[in-house]
């Protein structure tokens, strides 16, 4: 039992043992390997304080960074040890995927759940950016593991297996980020604190592809994304798909889209429910067909293309459901671009006429500037001639008058 407190330790390299088992003291001569790969006395654990079951420490022992006694204990990662019990006993897990769900759901979900966790922390390589950069063979190995314990087949399980690892793998990413990048002020000072169990080049790629453009961008399409979400789901991290199998055991009754929805995403603000029990709710004439739940939930909330609102992302749309969403969507988008295109040609066509009646007002005002100069030019020549004339006459007057004091005769 010493022995399983000791690995939980060094796996862990950070916190404090949320497991309460009885265990022995170490000796102070007993080392276990820390968070940067130095040797640290047991007991001494490299970040936090280790008390289990309230057992004093040895004297003479230093506490670092000993929390204080109001600060709530957290959770450290989860072990699946109820798991580690069965393998112990030589069970194989049987676990369901129907096809149609898409999902892990059944009794026994939640101990491949969990496992599938485990496997993607300790054994997914984290120098790449995403899930799908993962080599196949890398994904083949994490699914060769959880086979160990569980009747995994080809096919449509392994599928669902992939998708729920991806999910596991962004969340593990996402608390990295979260819980050991952010805090720190800078990229250089958060390499020098990786987390438990990561390798220290793994936590250089990962600090230098946080501080990169890319990821940034992404996270912040990726927050945009989210904000539009404007009816969260209220069930936690359990599947809706798992959610409506286990309804279903209980009651005894299928449930329907609408009901599931209720159960996953009812808000007293939003009204969606109501809106679909009510178009539920309106009669149909003889020969027309009822409108089946899932349009309904889609006439609601919005058709999205390969992908059945309020259920989650395992389970698919009808083909010819979603052919005919595709055919209504088309027949939209086509009677948008016709009157797009007509407003456009009368657009051009008012265009048209204002640049003939510019045109003309152009023409107007040239002929009228041309007039006026023309006008300008004779009322000016005629002035011109006029004065010309005036001092022609007032010449001829000025000779008459000096030519008989000029004539001697006239003495």
């Amino acid at each position: 039992m010493a022995g399983l407190g000791k690995q939980g330790a060094a796996r862990r390299g950070g916190g404090q043992l949320s497991v309460l088992l009885p265990v022995s003291l170490p000796s102070d001569k007993q080392t276990q390997t820390g968070a940067n790969g130095g040797t640290l006395p047991l007991a001494q654990e490299s970040h936090g304080s280790m008390s289990v079951n309230n057992v004093p420490l040895p004297e003479g022992h230093v506490e670092h960074n000993v929390e204080s006694s109001s600060t709530r204990r957290k959770r450290g990662p989860t072990r699946n040890i109820a798991l580690a019990k069965k393998k112990q006993a030589g069970e194989k897990l049987n676990v369901e995927m129907p096809e149609e769900l898409g999902r892990i759901v059944g009794l026994e979900c939640q101990p491949l759940i969990t496992e599938l966790g485990c496997i993607v922390r300790k054994h997914a390589p984290l120098q790449v950016t995403k899930w799908a950069k993962i080599d196949k063979a890398d994904r083949e190995s994490l699914l060769q593991m959880a086979k160990e314990s569980f009747n995994l087949h080809d096919g449509q399980v392994k599928d669902i297996t992939f998708a729920q690892m991806n999910t596991q793998y962004r969340n593990h990413r996402h608390k990295l980020h979260k819980n050991y990048f952010l805090p720190h002020p800078t990229t250089e000072v958060a390499m020098q604190h990786p987390p438990p169990g990561v390798p220290q080049e793994d936590w250089n790629y990962l600090c230098s592809y946080f501080s990169s453009d890319e990821f940034k961008k992404r996270s912040a399409q990726n927050a945009r994304n989210r904000a539009m979400q404007n009816t969260p789901h209220v069930t936690g991290t359990k599947s809706f798909a798992r959610m409506g199998v286990e309804m279903t055991a209980q009651t005894g009754e299928v449930l329907g889209p609408i009901e599931l929805y209720r159960i996953t995403h009812y808000s007293n603000k939003k009204h969606s429910w109501e809106q679909m029990v009510e178009l539920q709710s309106h009669p149909v004439g003889e020969n027309e067909a009822p409108v089946c739940e899932e349009e309904i939930c889609s006439e609601v909330l919005g058709h999205k293309s390969g992908y059945i609102r309020g259920r989650g992302h395992g389970p698919k749309p009808n083909r010819s459901l979603s052919k005919h969403h595709d055919k209504s969507e088309l027949e939209a988008a086509n009677k948008r671009a016709n009157e797009l295109e007509e407003k456009l040609n009368a657009q051009q066509k008012d265009m048209e006429v204002i640049k003939a009646t510019q045109k003309a007002t152009n023409e107007i005002l040239q002929a009228l500037m041309e007039q006026m100069q023309g006008a300008t030019q004779n009322a000016t020549n005629e002035i011109l001639q006029a004065l010309m004339k005036q001092m022609q006459d007032e010449r001829h007057m000025s000779a008459h008058a000096i030519a008989p004091a000029l004539d001697p005769l006239s003495w």
